[in-house]
Order: C-alpha cells, then sequence, then structure tokens
C-alpha cells in the first residue's frame, strides 16, 4: 500500500484497561492456539510501539537493547529499555530512512525479547510455519518472520471476542491509541509524529480534536493568578 494511514472516520481509540484487556486476551488465545508466545509478543509490540504491523514485522533482534543515559531533568543515571522499528516503505520512493527508537517499559521489553533466539541476526519477531504434507495434512515446519497482516486476522476475532472490545475494532487501534496517548500526555505534534513516522500534518489531521484537549489540560495547568 502506498499510503496505510487512516481516515478520519476510522479512527479507534482504546483506553488503558481495554489495551490491557486486549494483551491478556491475546495471550490466552496464543495459549489455546499452541502459538508459543509468538502471538503475544507480536500483539504487546503493536501496543507498546504504536509501530504499523509492516513494521514490527522487520525489527531485527539487534534492534532490541538496553541503554544506560543519565537523565537530564533528574541528573540520575537511569536504563532504557529501546526498540528500534523500521521506517515504513510507504511513500519513500527507495530512500532508506533510519528507524525510530522507541523506549518502552521494562516489563514490556522482557516480554518483547522472551521469542527463541534461533538467529541473532534475524528478526525479533517469528512464528512456527504450517508446511503442507498432503491436502488434508499439515504439519509444524521451521521459524521464520510475520509476513502478511492477515496471519492475525483469525487470532484477533478470538481476541477482540474475548476482551470484550466492539466487534469492529481492528489491531491498528492500538496505533491511533499510542498516539493519542503522546498527545494527551502533551508531546509536541511534531514529536509525535516521529516517533509514529509519519508526519505532523497527518497527526493533526487526523487527530486534531485530541491535540486541542490535550492542550487545554497543559493551559489550566500552567495557569497563575495574576490578580493577586
Amino acid at each position: 500500500m502506498k499510503n496505510d494511514e487512516p481516515n478520519s472516520r476510522d479512527i479507534q481509540v482504546l483506553a488503558n484497561d481495554q489495551i490491557k484487556a486486549a494483551l491478556r486476551a491475546a495471550k490466552e488465545v496464543d495459549e489455546a492456539g499452541n502459538w508459543d508466545g509468538d502471538l503475544h509478543r507480536l500483539m504487546v509490540a503493536l501496543a507498546s510501539t504504536g509501530a504499523r504491523f509492516s513494521q514490527a514485522a522487520r525489527i531485527d533482534r539487534k534492534g532490541a537493547f538496553r541503554q544506560r543515559r543519565v537523565n537530564r531533568t533528574t541528573g540520575v543515571e537511569q536504563t532504557d529499555c529501546v526498540i528500534m522499528v523500521p521506517a515504513s516503505r510507504k511513500g519513500k520512493g527507495g530512500k532508506v530512512e533510519p528507524p525510530t527508537k522507541r523506549i518502552v517499559m521494562a516489563s514490556d521489553f522482557e516480554i518483547l525479547i522472551s521469542g527463541p533466539d534461533t538467529d541473532p541476526n534475524g528478526p525479533l519477531f517469528q512464528r512456527w510455519k504450517n508446511e503442507e504434507i498432503s491436502p488434508t495434512v499439515w504439519t509444524r515446519g521451521g521459524r521464520a518472520a510475520w509476513y502478511h497482516a492477515s496471519e492475525i486476522t483469525r487470532p484477533w476475532r478470538q481476541i477482540v471476542k474475548r476482551a470484550r472490545l466492539p466487534k469492529h475494532t481492528v489491531p491498528y487501534a492500538f496505533r491511533h491509541s499510542s498516539i493519542v496517548r503522546h498527545l494527551q500526555a502533551g508531546l509536541p505534534v511534531t514529536l509525535v509524529a516521529a516517533l509514529h513516522d509519519t508526519s505532523p500534518l497527518m497527526v493533526q489531521k487526523h487527530y486534531g480534536a485530541f491535540i486541542v484537549d490535550a492542550s487545554d489540560d497543559i493551559i489550566a495547568a500552567s495557569m497563575v493568578s495574576v490578580a493577586g
């Protein structure tokens, strides 16, 4: 696709408790379907980074690491859990863009790196391939990178049902929710756009209402009495 950004009418934003419910459901569906954690890890990646499926599928194992730095506000050294998200291939005209650094919570990071380390130079997220032995017999083959978003269509329906989300909810809701969460936290539109590998214009166009809401909260919190 040349452009997989949403139309305004397609924005689906999940509350934090809905995201947690979806990820709990993903773990249950994973266990019931013998995904060996692969499905759950991918869903955690989509929710924690706000990446598109096509980007998450291309994160390599070396793109997940811990880094130490000094917090400029507190002056205290801290450790960040980093996921380097590859740039989207849409509209790049063949130009290779650098990945985007996303800092995730340590608990999420541990889940993301918990898959089998069968190929240290390969993709971070993989799943088992089923190989056809005959028209009616399939067997589990080797491991491979996720390839197409359609691979999660069926388990996603189960996740939505188990988590009691609205029936029309799509996986892209994780991305919408990430963008809105950052806007409501007061991050500049340009930074939110950069973190999600999109343009400030797109964020302003499709998430304008959330920008206004966040601005009102920030302005209200900064007000001081000038009359006394």
